[in-house]
């Protein structure tokens, strides 16, 4: 008999406000995002690894506030700078090294004077960045961090819910409460385990149960 065919629907990944769940590693980041637009230097760096929910939170920032410039740290230049009145609300996701160091550098002085606000979302601090212009690398210093801490057992299972819900997935409590001191404790880890899970679920027909899930750890489908 030939093998059933497995129909895979894209994951809708949802970043709104009410999806994003607070808990004690992330309540720094949100209570600084909470402060705009009284952050020092009219900056804010949200940091932590792939998955922690930095973009999340930025997403949910630029949509409270509304009228949000987003860009890209590659497409930044002198240029596009100088087109800028700096009165606006940037959001650079995935940010890290500048191709162009000056348009950072006038960038953030742009804004500064301006009034203006940039929001920047990394994996390392500002200050940690390998920058050749000793004003620019002084600049980066001086950004406030909200670093993000490892997920605890409550925001792990939250994410846990979030990515099957995503995914249209239906799983029980029992499976969450099997995966969480099994997994890694990352957040990116979470959104491997329910992709690794669906896929396996629908190869086979079947929903998500605890014995799938062990299954799936131990073959290592979730790693990266």
């Amino acid at each position: 008999m030939s093998a059933q065919l497995a129909f895979r629907w894209d994951a809708r990944i949802s970043h709104g406000r009410t999806d994003f769940v607070v808990s004690a590693g992330n309540a720094a980041p949100v209570g600084l995002i909470e402060a705009w637009p009284n952050w020092p230097g009219r900056t804010l760096a949200l940091c932590g690894p792939a998955g922690c929910g930095k973009s999340h939170l930025a997403n949910v920032w630029a949509d409270e506030i509304g009228e949000v410039l987003r860009l890209q740290l590659a497409d930044l230049t002198e240029a596009r700078v100088s087109r800028l009145t700096g009165g606006e609300n940037i959001l650079i996701d995935d940010a890290g090294v500048p191709v162009d160091e000056a348009a950072l550098f006038h960038l953030l002085n742009l804004l500064k004077s301006g009034g203006g606000s940039l929001l920047m979302a990394a994996r390392t601090a500002p200050a940690r960045w390998k920058t050749r212009l000793p004003d620019l690398a002084s600049r980066l210093r001086a950004v406030t961090v909200a670093q993000f801490d490892l997920p605890d057992d409550d925001l792990l299972a939250a994410l846990l819910h979030k990515h099957f819900r995503d995914r249209q997935l239906d799983v029980g409590d029992a499976v969450i409460r099997y995966l969480v001191p099994r997994m890694i404790r990352s957040g990116a880890d979470a959104a491997r385990l329910a992709e690794a899970l669906d896929r396996a679920a629908l190869a086979r027909g079947q929903a998500v149960t605890v014995r799938l899930a062990g299954e799936v750890l131990a073959s290592g489908q979730s790693g990266p």
